[in-house]
């Protein structure tokens, strides 16, 4: 198996907790306890385990030659995720007052990215996760995890002192869920890319730029450097895909709940990107560019319902209450 874990923790505001990674390999003779016990986990944690190990069954399985990933806060070393990659790869994961296990994903595209600082690399990660987290955990401040499958976000962890909190994302309904699938809020992201100021706000009334005549603004415009990757605001089925009109570059994207949201001045369109093609919240569709009749690189982000333009800031999202609920563990 060619599974690519990595870790990947964002803040979403001032971090509360600090969080270190230890791998370690199982050797002839070790048990779950004697590796906590040489990485100085807490007893506290130990204990918990130990109270808990007939719901924890595969701990008591490690075999010489698995791989053990663990976190644990740097100040109480208390353990928060414990990851072991063995024939059947599963994850060990803190809820507050237990832990739970769940088998890790077997797609070889599965990539969970750590790292306590902005690592350019994953800049496109690193700006989706933070918008993600600004919606899932409102005004909470702590370390976040999120795991991506390519650029599909899956699932974000919140860790605060010693509250623990998860969202993971329910694609079919456009909705974050908690870890026992209920529902937290709709999604849908206000602010689709990684924007350095709005550089023109929804206004029924302004005065056109080149034109200099009144003409509505329908939505606002995100300014941020060329090439800057776009996201879906939320799931739904790319109707229009343009590049002869002023607005350059445009995609149209019509949700579940009615909304449709517009994505214009593209520089290019993100590969495979089509009429018809499905797309998932805070999926990459394309790049901020200046086509079309543009004073200068941003993206111009619409909302419409019943072909009536609203306030992508402050539009209300319906939501879905009835569909499946699917949640895709990977922390």
């Amino acid at each position: 198996m060619n599974m690519i874990h990595k870790l990947f923790l964002i803040t979403c505001a001032t971090l509360s907790v600090a969080l270190s990674e230890i791998s370690d390999t199982v050797k002839p003779g070790d048990t779950f306890n004697k590796i906590l016990l040489r990485h100085h986990i807490s007893r506290q944690s130990i204990n918990q385990v130990n109270a808990e190990i007939h719901n924890l069954t595969p701990l008591s399985k490690l075999a010489p030659g698995d791989t053990v990933k663990f976190k644990h806060d740097e100040h109480s070393r208390k353990l928060m995720s414990c990851a072991i990659y063995s024939s059947k790869p599963y994850i060990l994961n803190n809820y507050g007052q237990s832990y739970r296990i769940h088998p890790l994903s077997s797609n070889d595209n599965v990539t969970i990215i750590t790292t306590h600082t902005q690592d350019k690399t994953h800049n496109k990660h690193w700006s989706i996760a933070q918008r993600a987290c600004q919606q899932a955990f409102p005004g909470k401040q702590g370390v976040i995890q999120a795991a991506f499958t390519n650029d599909r976000l899956n699932s974000l962890k919140l860790i605060q002192d010693d509250q623990v909190r998860y969202a993971f994302i329910n694609h079919q309904a456009n909705t974050f869920v908690d870890e026992n699938l209920k529902t937290i809020v709709p999604i849908f992201s206000r602010t689709p890319t990684n924007f350095t100021r709005i550089s023109s706000p929804f206004n029924p009334n302004r005065l056109h730029p080149i034109s200099k005549k009144v003409k509505p603004h329908n939505g606002v415009d995100l300014a941020a450097p060329i090439n800057t990757p776009i996201w879906a605001a939320a799931s739904g089925v790319v109707t229009h895909k343009s590049s002869d009109t002023g607005y350059g570059n445009m995609l149209i994207i019509k949700h579940d709940n009615g909304i449709e949201t517009y994505y214009a001045h593209m520089n290019k369109f993100h590969r495979n990107i089509d009429v018809g093609t499905k797309v998932s919240a805070f999926e990459t569709i394309g790049y901020v560019g200046s086509t079309g009749h543009s004073t200068g690189p941003h993206l111009h982000f619409e909302a419409r319902h019943q072909n009536i333009a609203y306030d992508p800031l402050t539009i209300q999202i319906p939501l879905k209450t009835k569909e499946k609920v699917v949640a895709t563990f990977y922390f």
